[in-house]
C-alpha cells in the first residue's frame, strides 16, 4: 500500500470509528433502560493491541505534519490513546449489551427497588443514577440515566424484563413505566440540570453580549472611532440578548420534551 493511498483511508477510518460510537451511544439510549459496565481486563488488553499502532501512526503524522520532531508525538500518541480506547471500551461494553439484548432470551420478573440514589462526578455534576434492585434472588447496583431518579425515586418495585451480556454485564431493557412518566422526569431533570448551572448561563449571557457590543461599537480598524451608545440604547441592547437567550432555551425546552421523550 501506497502512502498516498494511505493517507486517503485516514478520514474514512476515523469517521467510521467515530460514527459506529455514536450509534451505539444512540441504541443504548434508545434501547436499554439500566446496565452494569464491567469491564473484563482482556478487552483492556485487546483494544490496546489494536489501537496502539493506529494511535502511533496518528501521532507521528500529525507531529510531522507541523513541522515537528519525533518527539513531540508523544503526546499526541498519549492523548490519541486514551481517547481511542476509551471509546473502544464504550463501544464493546455496549455493543455487547445491545447485542445480547438481541440474540439473548429475555427474562421478566418483579424487581424490588432497595436504593435509588444520584452520583455526582467532579466538574461534570450530576453523572448517573445508581439503582439497586433485588431480583432473582440477589442483589445488583445498575446504572440509569440521570434523570431515571426522578421517576424510580418512589419506586418499590419494578417489573422488569433483564438479561446477562456474553461480557457478564446485567442490563434492564423494560420497567414498564409509562412514557408520560418517563417525559415528567425528563421534564423535571432539565429544570433542575438548567437551576444547578445557573452560573453557566450568567456567563455564556455575558460573553455573548461582550461579542456583540465589541463587534458593533468598538471595532478595530484603526482611526475609526467607535459609536458613542446612550444608557436606553445600552439597556435595550442587553435586554434583548437576554430574550434571545430566553427563546433559545425555550425552544430547546421544547425540542428536548417532544422528541427524547423514550429512550
Amino acid at each position: 500500500m501506497t502512502k498516498d493511498s494511505l493517507r486517503k483511508l485516514e478520514f474514512p477510518i476515523l469517521i467510521a470509528y467515530l460514527s459506529l460510537w455514536l450509534l451505539v451511544y444512540i441504541l443504548s439510549r434508545v434501547l436499554l433502560e439500566f446496565s452494569t459496565d464491567q469491564c473484563p481486563n482482556e478487552v483492556w488488553i485487546w483494544l490496546l493491541v489494536i489501537l496502539t499502532p493506529l494511535s502511533a501512526y496518528a501521532a507521528l503524522r500529525a507531529a510531522f505534519s507541523e513541522g515537528g520532531k519525533w518527539y513531540h508525538s508523544i503526546g499526541y500518541f498519549l492523548i490519541f490513546t486514551i481517547g481511542s480506547v476509551f471509546i473502544g471500551q464504550y463501544i464493546v461494553l455496549n455493543g455487547d449489551i445491545l447485542i445480547s439484548s438481541l440474540i439473548k432470551k429475555p427474562s421478566q420478573t418483579q424487581a424490588k427497588v432497595i436504593s435509588v440514589e444520584k452520583v455526582f462526578r467532579r466538574k461534570l455534576g450530576f453523572d448517573h443514577t445508581n439503582v439497586k434492585l433485588q431480583f432473582n434472588g440477589k442483589e445488583i447496583t445498575l446504572e440509569a440515566r440521570p434523570y431515571s431518579y426522578f421517576y424510580l425515586t418512589n419506586k418499590k418495585t419494578l417489573h422488569i424484563t433483564s438479561g446477562t451480556s456474553f461480557l457478564g454485564n446485567t442490563y434492564v431493557t423494560s420497567t414498564e413505566i409509562s412514557g408520560q412518566e418517563k417525559l415528567s422526569a425528563r421534564w423535571v431533570h432539565l429544570k433542575d440540570w438548567v437551576h444547578r448551572h445557573w452560573l453557566l448561563w450568567v456567563i455564556i449571557a455575558c460573553m455573548i453580549l461582550g461579542t456583540i457590543l465589541r463587534m458593533k461599537f468598538f471595532p478595530e480598524t484603526p482611526g475609526v472611532k467607535p459609536r458613542q451608545i446612550g444608557f436606553w440604547k445600552l439597556m435595550g441592547i442587553i435586554m434583548a440578548v437576554l430574550i434571545a437567550i430566553a427563546i433559545v432555551l425555550y425552544l430547546g425546552l421544547l425540542i428536548y420534551v417532544s422528541f427524547f421523550v423514550s429512550r
